[in-house]
């Protein structure tokens, strides 16, 4: 039994939030990246933008991008919801959850 598209929270995280995460310098992003459980993350199109080479892979690719972006679409609010205990602190220099929610699904 494969993975059901009901059953994943499809989330992502941009290239600035990635390089503040893994601590990403000059020669980490010079090298080839394989990205897993990238899931809709933009982390790799805006670094291969920016002339780097970025592989990203995760299952949630098995569905078509019109799939994964209705399931985006159902979650989110849910998702963020559940954010608000999380005190503010956790989102550091992130931003704040209305913040995110619009980075992520606009």
């Amino acid at each position: 039994m494969g993975i059901q598209l009901e059953s994943i929270v499809p989330w992502g995280r941009n290239a600035e939030e990635y390089q503040r995460m893994f601590d990403l310098n000059s020669l980490d992003r010079s090298s080839k990246i394989l990205d897993c459980g990238a899931g809709p993350a933009s982390f790799n199109a805006e670094m291969t933008e920016q002339g780097y080479s970025i592989v990203s892979c995760d299952p949630l690719y098995q569905f078509a991008a019109a799939e994964i972006e209705q399931r985006v679409e159902a979650t989110w609010r849910s998702l963020l919801t559940k954010l608000r205990p999380i005190d503010r602190a956790t989102f550091g220099t992130i931003g704040s959850r209305h913040q995110n929610s619009w980075d992520r699904c606009g």
